[in-house]
């Protein structure tokens, strides 16, 4: 449960100091983590994945990482080859 919170907040504050919008993202690498299957088609610089990390560990500077609503029990690293991305979530939350 704390792991999750603190995914939470991170992710939650990443999303925060992100200035630059998602229509800004067109021409660069967007990962996708879904729980479920990918579309039939996708478009050439999209990519999905099952995990946060592996999406994380896909990117290069200035890439997005989209997160569909669900539950991710993991800890996610962002190393310094991976700094420079955007992680947000796909949907935001209730209150």
């Amino acid at each position: 449960m704390l792991r999750r919170l603190t995914v939470a907040m991170v992710l939650a504050l990443v999303a925060l100091g992100a200035a630059a919008s998602i229509a800004s993202a067109s021409s660069r690498e967007v990962e996708i983590v879904s729980q479920g299957e990918p579309p039939a088609t996708v478009p050439k610089h999209v990519h999905y994945f099952t995990t946060i990390q592996a999406a994380v560990d896909a990117t290069t500077h200035g890439a997005w990482v989209l997160i569909e609503p669900g539950v991710y029990d993991e800890e996610v690293k962002v190393t310094k080859p991976h700094a420079g991305i955007f992680i947000r979530g796909m949907e935001p939350p209730t209150p």
